[in-house]
């Protein structure tokens, strides 16, 4: 999983939880508006599925890569102290 941050017009963004074709996970508290009247929401979605959703309307930036995000994840279980 990827953090994706995904640019279009409300109107295109309130559509994301429906679109069957790009699954991905909206985090919370993230949309904001920009000063051209679009709005920006980051979500987790798999790098592949950029073209998808590319296709759908939306403008896509890499905030961070599938790769980093498995990194920090592998380095978060290396340093979990056992628990019993």
């Amino acid at each position: 999983m990827a953090a994706l941050a995904l640019t279009g017009p409300k109107e295109l963004l309130l559509r994301l939880p429906t679109e069957p074709s790009v699954r991905m996970s909206i985090l919370e508290h993230t949309a904001d508006e920009n000063q051209d009247g679009t709005w920006t929401v980051t979500v987790y979605a798999p790098e592949e599925r950029i073209p998808a959703i590319e296709a759908l309307g939306y403008a896509v930036l890499v905030v961070e890569s599938d790769a980093s995000l498995l990194a920090r994840w592998q380095e978060i279980q290396v340093h979990e102290p056992d628990v019993s």
